[in-house]
């Protein structure tokens, strides 16, 4: 039988939850990376940083264009909601 390291599962897990669709930040705060390039190199196994971007350039031309969020903003309103 394999036996199976506690960080083994981590990263499955990980690349689970970025397959699916969850954001790299959002993967970030729950697996407590205190980097984004740790979560980032996830994202690269998971294959997940290809995924879906074609159906944004549908998007291009249309009236509302997505707000790209500073992570320290997001951040603070995490902070926020937590301290509520």
């Amino acid at each position: 039988m394999t036996q199976t390291k506690f960080h083994g599962l981590r990263g499955f897990f990980i690349t689970t939850m970025l397959r699916r669709g969850m954001s790299a930040i959002d993967v970030m705060e729950i697996v407590s990376h205190q980097d984004i390039k740790t979560t980032m190199f996830y994202v690269g196994l998971a294959g997940s940083e290809l995924e879906g971007t074609t159906e944004t350039l549908a998007d291009i031309g249309r009236s509302h264009v997505p707000e790209v969020a500073n992570l320290d903003e997001e951040r603070k309103k995490r902070e926020e909601k937590k301290g509520s």
